[in-house]
């Protein structure tokens, strides 16, 4: 590979800052070298609009086409490079940290591609491990190509799948979205020691069930609760359409011991009303027993006054 303009890059330098961000577990390798003819002019011309859009200072257009650039090779050290370095200025140690590390793990090649990488590679290496030395490798894989991930709590929460990276310990709400399907919701849950996760086949929007839910009076909120442990909550009534799975449903400030359990099946409406958490006897205010005693005295008084009238009446044609 030909040396590019590494000015615009190593002007950019240490002053970047940096924070937690996604990352990779063991992705594919894709060798420039292997590739046909083609796709090997699409890299390239990938490759160069990248370095255009850098000097230009369009950073955003620099980071998407650097991403699609090495979509196609991962082999190159200048592209690998210059992605860092994105993720670097975008506040994203994390990642930016995940491939400095790919790009430190082969140095002599970095070493014979670009003198200028090979001596700067160190210092910005060591510069995001200060910040994010406790990410560690994460790896999300999905069922359909072309899924998009949104992960809230990273400086970079637009991703593709699959995904490789590095993020720091914890959790993460994920969502997966594709064009024709319902997206899917669960928690990305990352350990110390790293993290493999599998987004499961999406439900195409055709396939989805649809919920009614009401709530007794005076009730304003649920929460529907799906199989993998997703929370959400609504305001009463809703309806809408949602994937097929079986839900733990109820109401806003009791807890989920007191949960309906709902299926929904492809393309099967439900209608669902929640039950009050009051029944007649504990909804009884105190003294309700006194009540019930007073309501049966009185109608052993009206059936007392009945027989007092029919007494009255015999004994009037006895005369």
């Amino acid at each position: 590979m030909k040396k590019r303009q590494m000015h615009v890059w190593l002007g950019i330098g240490l002053g970047m800052l940096m924070l937690p961000a996604t990352a990779m577990a063991e992705r594919p390798e894709i060798d420039c070298n292997t590739l046909p003819d083609d796709e090997v002019q699409r890299f390239y011309e990938l490759s160069g609009q990248m370095s255009q859009a850098a000097e230009e200072q369009d950073f955003d257009k620099a980071f998407s086409l650097a991403k699609q650039a090495m979509s196609i090779c991962t082999s190159d050290t200048y592209t690998e490079f210059m992605l860092a370095r994105l993720y670097h200025r975008s506040n994203d140690c994390a990642n930016a940290y995940y491939h400095y590390e790919i790009l430190d793990s082969r140095p002599s090649s970095v070493k014979k591609e670009n003198s200028d990488i090979y001596k700067k590679l160190p210092e910005y290496l060591k510069e995001v491990k200060a910040k994010c030395g406790d990410a560690v490798n994460v790896e999300i894989v999905c069922a359909l190509p072309e899924t998009s991930l949104q992960i809230q709590g990273l400086s970079v929460s637009n991703l593709s799948c699959p995904y490789y990276g590095k993020v720091k310990p914890g959790s993460y709400p994920l969502v997966a979205t594709k064009t024709g399907y319902m997206p899917y919701k669960d928690t990305l849950t990352v350990s110390a020691g790293g993290t493999q996760f599998q987004v499961p086949e999406l439900t195409e929007s055709g396939s989805t069930g649809y919920i009614r839910v009401r709530c007794p009076k005076g009730a304003s909120k649920f929460v529907m609760v799906s199989s993998n442990g997703v929370v959400e909550e609504y305001v009463c009534p809703w309806e809408g359409e949602v994937a097929p799975d079986t839900y733990k449903i109820y109401l806003g400030g009791s807890t989920a011991d007191t949960a309906t359990t709902v299926t929904i099946g492809k393309k099967e409406r439900v209608e669902h009303v929640i039950p009050s958490l009051t029944t007649n006897c504990s909804g009884q205010p105190q003294g309700g027993h006194h009540g019930l005693f007073g309501f049966a005295v009185g109608l052993l008084g009206l059936l007392g006054l009945g027989a007092v009238s029919r007494r009255r009446a015999v004994a009037s044609k006895a005369k």
